[in-house]
């Protein structure tokens, strides 16, 4: 992982195996547990204007 490189967290709804080059799956643990365990080794990348986006709940 380099500057500029992306991981993205999304729960059991999002097609990742659609988008995705490389699936990691994590089934059981929430998105913060997963937050918490990556930050130590990934901090977020400082060099970029927004490290981190988040969707809104679609009805």
């Amino acid at each position: 992982m380099g500057h500029g490189d992306e991981i993205v967290l999304v729960d059991a709804d999002f097609p990742a195996a659609t988008y995705s080059k490389r699936l990691i799956r994590a089934d059981g643990l929430d998105i913060c547990t997963l937050l918490e365990a990556i930050l130590p080794f990934f901090p977020l990348d400082s060099f970029v204007e927004k490290p981190v986006l988040t969707m809104d709940c679609s009805e």
